[in-house]
């Protein structure tokens, strides 16, 4: 069978209380961590596996058992996911170039690679930069924090990840040098809206207070409601500093 045109993927580990979401984590505890992290990844990967003739490919961590991610994600019921385990190498960026590198391998013509804990990460903004892929080479979906969320690409050059700090605030700037010194020609970074992608407590309250908001405007999807239930579970176990 032939490969579809566009590829989705995704980093994913098992929702292990202790394993996942540690900056938050040290706030609001182990359990509500792996909870809230449990919903996120399952909105997310709902939301991408919605768009039509496309190939979701699901890069789990290979600390993770492929069986026990498979069971987790099973009632999603996706007939488009493949599941794949990550490069064995702690760089994020080697393990970005292998799967963006398999997907292209695989027939794929157009590839996007988004994060898991960026809650209002639709569809629409991820066919929206496959779309631009008709003008340009690469395109970066800009987060708050001065990361970036989503990049979709239809070429890869070696050396696009190389000498990025990751977790810094100087992330999207420096990949996006990269990737013009390759010669790629990238989107203007205001073709995609700034997104909000949540790693502390603070993210995650500031989520709760724009969601809460939005929510008394209008009613929110089941998924978006389910995901604000556990944001706010979460954020209620918040370590409360000790008085000075």
């Amino acid at each position: 069978m032939a490969a579809s045109r566009e590829a989705l993927i995704v980093f994913a580990k098992f929702p292990r209380p202790g394993e996942v979401k540690t900056r938050l984590a040290a706030s609001v505890g182990n359990v509500q961590a792996a909870a809230f992290y449990k919903h996120c990844a399952e909105a997310v990967i709902g939301e991408l596996a919605s768009l039509a003739s496309t190939t979701l490919y699901v890069f789990f961590s290979r600390g993770d058992d492929e069986a026990e991610v498979a069971a987790w994600l099973a009632p999603l019921e996706l007939a488009n996911m493949r599941l794949v385990p990550q490069l064995q190498e702690p760089n994020l960026g080697a393990r970005m170039q292998h799967a963006l590198q398999y997907a292209l391998n695989c027939g794929h013509q157009r590839v996007a690679i988004v994060g898991t804990d960026v809650p209002d990460l639709s569809s629409t903004v991820v066919a929206s930069a496959l779309h631009c892929l008709d003008t340009y080479q690469a395109v970066f979906g800009p987060a708050e924090d001065g990361g970036y969320y989503l990049l979709a690409l239809n070429t890869l050059p070696s050396g696009l990840f190389q000498g990025i700090s990751w977790s810094t605030s100087s992330v999207l700037a420096a990949n996006v040098a990269n990737a013009q010194r390759l010669g790629l020609k990238v989107a203007p970074l205001s073709t995609l809206e700034a997104l909000l992608d949540i790693d502390t407590l603070p993210d995650l309250q500031r989520w709760c207070t724009l969601k809460q908001q939005q929510q008394s405007e209008q009613p929110l999807q089941n998924r978006e409601s389910r995901l604000l239930d556990a944001a706010l579970c979460a954020s209620a176990c918040a370590t409360i500093p000790a008085a000075q």
